[in-house]
């Protein structure tokens, strides 16, 4: 989970969006070309995910909604 969600933030650096996982990433860092960005966006949104799957899974939380 914590690996995951490092992984995410460190995204959010190169895209130049505060480290709230909970927060969208709206714009494009000046400069970026739109296929860097869109690949970056992609791979946030893959980490951030994994990373909340995670912290559902140590809570006992995903357990309930797949019963």
């Amino acid at each position: 989970m914590e690996r995951m969600q490092r992984k995410a933030r460190k995204v959010r650096k190169k895209l130049d969006a505060t480290e709230n996982l909970f927060e969208s990433v709206w714009r494009k860092p000046k400069g970026m070309h739109q296929k860097t960005f869109d690949r970056l966006i992609q791979e946030e949104q893959a980490a951030n995910h994994s990373a909340m799957m995670a912290m559902g899974k140590q809570m006992g939380i995903l357990e309930r909604f797949l019963l």
